[in-house]
């Protein structure tokens, strides 16, 4: 249950810290994205909002020692981790779907979504998601951490990778219906098209 929990919870918690935390790769990323902001409070960070986006003002590699204002208020009331740690889950790829805590965590992340996308909207979100400090016109490499323009080029120069393998998806989970994880923007992470091969 605890590797479930894990999982799928910060799969949830990713959905709102994209506001406050970079995301790191395997590879070394670009010198340009290591550069932190130096924020320390919630309080200080200036946040870009676009529509229901609200930007990535992180840098890549930075620690993350709060969470933004838009997720301490997300994850308040009954949707905390204390709670949610006290229901029953499972770690299978045919039972964690049937258990106590992923459905709570999919009614839970699902009620809260204000905007729902398709697995093709998804490339048209990186520029929030995975920008830095709050430059939408480029991506960091889920990689190495270069630098990229986000304008979508139908995958000539970049495209989308699937964090964990869709075999060691839980089943009926892989899907591109509203609960399925290609619609999760944090199961897709942009690439580099050179790199993703």
């Amino acid at each position: 249950m605890k590797e479930f929990f894990k999982r799928y919870l910060s799969v949830g918690l990713a959905l709102l810290l994209v506001l406050s935390v970079a995301f790191s790769g395997s590879a070394a990323p670009a010198a340009e994205s290591t550069i932190a902001t130096g924020y320390t409070r919630a309080e200080d960070v200036v946040y870009y909002q676009s529509g229901n986006y609200i930007a990535n003002w992180g840098a890549r590699e930075e620690e993350c020692v709060f969470l933004s204002m838009y997720a301490a208020s997300f994850y308040s009331g009954e949707n905390t981790y204390a709670a949610f740690s006290q229901m029953d889950g499972e770690s299978g790829q045919t039972s964690s779907p049937n258990s106590e805590l992923y459905n709570a965590l999919q009614d839970f992340m699902v009620s809260k979504h204000h905007t729902q996308t398709s697995y093709g909207e998804t490339r048209y979100q990186y520029m929030y998601t995975d920008c830095v400090r709050n430059d939408t016109t480029k991506f960091s490499s889920f990689y190495s951490g270069t630098l990229h323009s986000s304008t979508w080029d139908k995958g000539k120069t970049w495209n989308r990778e699937h964090t964990w393998p869709a075999s060691k998806c839980p089943t009926g989970t892989h899907d591109n219906s509203a609960r399925g994880e290609s619609t999760d923007i944090m199961m897709l992470r942009p690439t580099l098209s050179s790199e993703n091969g």
